[in-house]
């Protein structure tokens, strides 16, 4: 498949993969039932700590997600990490994640909202084009009746995300 492309491409393919997998092991281990959200979160963040450890700030309480919503907030850590290694706060040692999670009350029940703040790394700037990890994560956050609020501030990104739980 990847025959003649870009390196790098087959690489982050490699690398969603592996997230998903890591995520599919997670659920396998709570027989596809509940599972913690911090549980997921350290699973989906886990290649980034190892590397920046004293860089990603992490809060939340403890509350639990089915399955499903589960292995979408693994799939958009895997995405927001990925970025912030490449482009963000992660790609140089003066910067730093703030990833949050609470929930809220809403008219139609409860959401998860989730909050992540880059600081202290290169200069922000608004993409040329949406990449695959953006579209994606919009796309299922919509699909889910979510959404997604992302900013380009130069000192730095950020995003918040909704989803119903």
């Amino acid at each position: 498949t990847f025959r003649g492309a870009p390196a790098g491409q087959a690489h982050a393919f490699s690398a969603r993969i592996l997230a998903l997998a890591n995520a599919h092991d997670l659920l396998n281990h709570h027989g596809w039932g509940q599972v913690a959200v911090s549980d997921t979160v350290h699973r989906a963040l886990a290649p980034f700590l190892e590397a920046a450890e004293r860089q990603l700030r992490l809060d939340g309480p403890e509350l639990e997600l089915p399955a499903n919503k589960a292995l979408l907030l693994a799939m958009i850590l895997h995405e927001l990490g990925t970025n912030a290694v490449k482009y963000g706060a992660l790609s140089c040692g003066e910067g730093a994640v703030d990833f949050a999670w609470r929930t809220q009350t809403s008219e139609d029940g409860g959401k998860l909202v989730l909050s992540w703040r880059e600081t202290g790394g290169p200069a922000v700037q608004p993409p040329s084009r949406k990449g695959f990890g953006s579209a994606m994560i919009e796309r299922v956050l919509k699909g889910e009746r979510g959404s997604a609020r992302v900013s380009y501030a130069p000192a730095g990104f950020s995003c918040e995300l909704e989803m119903p739980l």
